[in-house]
């Protein structure tokens, strides 16, 4: 194998063409040959070490992506200044180690910048062999802005930008008097667009809300796929960082969230699932049959245009001109969700059987009518003698359309009424029929739909995927909605939208202090108290033995000699100190 690479990368002439001229041919002494599967593989075994060597000293942290090289380091607030020493030392080994692997550095494309939230401005002085390196205030490494605040602003507005200037071929491809169908748009969509929307999206998970704004309809992408990261991250077998990560420790950028703080917010993402789960088989081409299904009735009408009357009289002559009642068995299905936690029920109303079951906690009004529909089709199955003709009559026109698709479908129920209309002998046919005008058959259907929600329940069923969203969206709205008002109790909130307190137009000292006296976060004894920071609301200037509050601040007769509420609640803030 050493010989056989030996020989692929040694010994090669190229020459140049240009026209109908071609130069003499010259041996490539360095570099690799191009568009070859090996040749990246070699590349990264001859930088292997460059890594290691960069951070040798402990203080310096390096990210090679082939030729892409990232060095940092970080430093408290105050040691700034040896951000310079341990960088351009480093800066001096990586120009050793180019200088005995005959490399070279592009200081063209080099760039060094400053990451902090620091208002004071610094800028650090980096030479790579006896050459400033450049600075810059956004960088882009590996297609992902940087800007020196870490607020990703740049990022998106690079996204955006390049999304727009691709969304023109959508414009070409759909002309006026010719145009593509849908489904190329979509494949032209997803495979030259959207991968320039999700690619580094995750790092926009800790932007601020008013960014994300302008992303919304992809806010939750990020966030899946943010989860989806981290939960690679954490699973890495050489490297434990991303697990011990302390979270809950100190942090000196207390004004922004980082990454890792802002995906275990976002717990309701459960994307990596641990336990294998049975799939869903597909339904055989050769099974493929035609459902009657019939979605109009006798007159074309629609359902919000006429009182419940006239919808009334249209589905009986409906039901009696197409499906005589001596000739057609009709069978009456509905289901009813009055509470999504409890569950939908079940009803089934015939001249021959009636039933009134309970789909299941955690389940939708498309699982009842879909369940309810299975039912019957289970006592048409197993009647002797088999029924001839049957019509099931439901008011769902979104079960009846899952029926008929033979498209992949994540509903188990339909897959299984479907294998019962091919076991059952006789016909059946499928009408749709208008709900609540009246309809006698219907509303005993939902009668006992609605009683089968009161039936109680104490196992738990497999749930949809469907399902599973919209339970996860309720706990987590719920949960948002309790600790919102937990966290709002006994706040004037209310006062912050007066324009008398002049906050916006104050200095930053003085807004600072509105602000806090106003929504009642104001640190004085009193609000330390309810979190067990202090053993006393009393306050601890004056001894009269009252709470310290934003109002006792005008009465306190430590600080009488201060006229200004502002001058007292600083004055008041040095002296508990």
């Amino acid at each position: 194998m050493l010989m056989w690479i030996r020989n692929f990368i040694s010994q090669r002439f190229s020459a140049i063409r240009f026209g109908n001229a071609i130069s003499s041919f010259k041996q490539s002494e360095t570099g690799l040959p191009q568009s070859t599967v090996i040749s990246p593989i070699l590349f990264n075994i001859f930088i292997n070490d460059l890594t290691d060597l960069l951070a040798s000293d402990g203080l310096t942290n390096t990210a090679l992506f082939a030729d892409d090289l990232a060095i940092w380091c970080s430093t408290l607030k105050r040691d700034q200044s040896k951000l310079n020493t341990i960088l351009n030392l480093t800066l001096e080994r990586l120009h050793l180690w180019c200088i005995e692997n005959n490399m070279t550095v592009n200081l063209k494309k080099t760039t060094c910048q400053f990451f902090t939230l620091n208002r004071q401005p610094f800028s650090p002085q980096l030479v790579y062999n006896g050459m400033p390196v450049q600075q810059s205030d956004v960088s882009i490494y590996l297609g992902c802005a940087l800007d020196n605040k870490l607020k990703w602003t740049k990022h998106a507005e690079l996204v955006v930008s390049k999304a727009r200037k691709r969304l023109s071929i959508l414009k070409r491809l759909t002309g006026v008097k010719w145009g593509c169908n849908r489904d190329t748009l979509n494949t032209t969509y997803k495979t030259y667009i959207q991968p320039v929307l999700n690619y580094c999206n995750e790092v926009l998970i800790s932007a601020s809300e008013n960014l994300l704004c302008d992303l919304q309809p992809f806010t939750n992408i990020i966030e899946k796929n943010a989860a989806i990261l981290f939960n690679r991250l954490i699973r890495l077998p050489n490297n434990s960082f991303w697990r011990d990560y302390d979270s809950d420790g100190g942090r000196n950028l207390k004004t922004q969230k980082g990454f890792i703080q802002c995906v275990r917010e976002n717990i309701q993402y459960k994307v990596i699932n641990d336990v294998p789960f049975e799939l869903l088989s597909f339904a055989n081409p050769l099974d493929y049959a035609i459902l009657d299904i019939r979605l109009d009735l006798v007159l074309n009408v629609r359902k919000r245009d006429l009182s419940p009357t006239a919808l009334h009289a249209i589905a009986l002559e409906t039901i009696n001109t197409r499906f005589p009642p001596e000739e057609w068995l009709h069978i009456y299905t509905d289901g009813s969700l009055l509470d999504f936690a409890q569950g939908a029920g079940i009803g089934v109303f015939s001249h021959l059987f009636s039933f009134y079951l309970h789909a299941g906690p955690l389940t939708t009004h498309f699982d009842g009518e879909v369940e309810a529909i299975h039912i019957a089709l289970q006592q048409l199955a197993v009647r002797l003698p088999p029924i001839e003709r049957a019509v099931i009559l439901s008011d769902s026109t979104s079960a009846l359309q899952a029926l008929s698709n033979y498209n992949e479908n994540n509903c188990l129920r339909v897959q299984n009424c479907r294998e019962l209309l091919g076991k059952i002998k006789g016909k059946i046919v499928f009408q749709w029929v208008p709900s609540h005008c009246g309809l006698w058959g219907n509303e005993r259907a939902d009668f006992l739909a609605k009683k089968g929600t009161g039936i109680l329940q104490n196992f738990r069923r497999d749930l949809t995927l469907h399902s599973a969203k919209l339970e996860i969206k309720r706990i987590f709205r719920e949960s948002f909605r309790l600790t919102a008002s937990r966290v709002a109790r006994d706040k004037p909130w209310s006062t912050l939208c007066k324009k008398s307190h002049g906050i916006p137009s104050s200095p930053r000292a003085a807004a600072v202090a509105k602000f806090r006296l106003l929504t009642g976060y104001d640190c004085l004894c009193a609000h330390l108290f309810r979190f067990n920071l202090v053993t006393s609301p009393i306050c601890v200037l004056c001894d009269t033995g009252q709470d310290m509050t934003a109002a006792h601040l005008d009465e306190c007769s430590a600080l009488n000699d201060l006229n200004c509420i502002v001058k007292r609640y600083w004055r008041a803030r040095c002296l508990m100190t």
